[in-house]
């Protein structure tokens, strides 16, 4: 990382922050806490030197599953029931973790729809704005994977957070991940696969070596 890039990332004000699944889970299923409370802890450090943080979390369907005592999503009712199990103790966990540095957390569960619709998102955007600027609030966003569906669906939450921070001009957006960057193919299948550490133009080489997530 050059000296230009630190600067820019140090001057970041308004932080849209993704976790990722398998960061954020045991191979098992069962969330992890210490993960979860050193996040916590960082966002909490970054409110110190005002830097407002929203987040975007992914988990909810992998520990509901494992509450389940299922080891897989089989079909979408499977995959919603699970988000529905998997939600609760994720926010619950959250605001435990939050609560320890006096910070509240609000929930916000979204669909393609909160979006795509002009009004729906500006009251989205507002509620975001003053959860933050007003209230030292975290902002705790997830897809409502229980009512989605095709039409609806987001799709996964590296593209609800990339649409968040976009809509909301965020400074920065940190996507954290068991991998620790962009590959010129999957690392995990492809030993010859190549790091990328700094895509400097989106053009279609880019978003061809996207590829289905292997998480929930």
């Amino acid at each position: 990382m050059t000296a230009k890039e630190r600067e820019r990332l140090s001057r970041a004000q308004r932080l849209v922050v993704k976790i990722g699944s398998n960061a954020l889970c045991h191979p098992s299923g069962e969330l992890d806490q210490e993960v979860l409370s050193s996040l916590a802890e960082e966002i909490s450090q970054l409110a110190e030197t005002k830097k407002r943080t929203i987040l975007v979390t992914s988990g909810a369907v992998k520990i509901g599953l494992h509450k389940l005592g299922q080891s897989r999503a089989k079909d979408l009712p499977t995959r919603q029931a699970a988000a529905a199990v998997g939600q609760s103790e994720l926010l619950s966990s959250y605001h435990r973790a939050f609560s320890a540095h006096g910070m509240p957390v609000a929930q916000i569960l979204l669909t393609q729809a909160e979006l795509s619709d002009f009004k729906r998102y500006l009251h989205l955007s507002n509620a975001l704005d003053a959860l933050i600027s007003r209230h030292n609030a975290v902002p705790i966003l997830n897809e409502n994977d229980p009512v989605s569906a095709a039409g609806v669906e987001i799709g996964e939450n590296d593209r609800l957070a990339a649409l968040v921070a976009s809509k909301i001009n965020a400074d920065l957006l940190v996507l954290l991940s068991d991998v620790d960057g962009l590959y010129t193919s999957d690392p995990n299948k492809d030993p010859d696969a190549r790091f990328i550490p700094v895509v400097e133009i989106v053009n279609q080489e880019i978003y061809a070596l996207a590829a289905e997530t292997s998480s929930f």
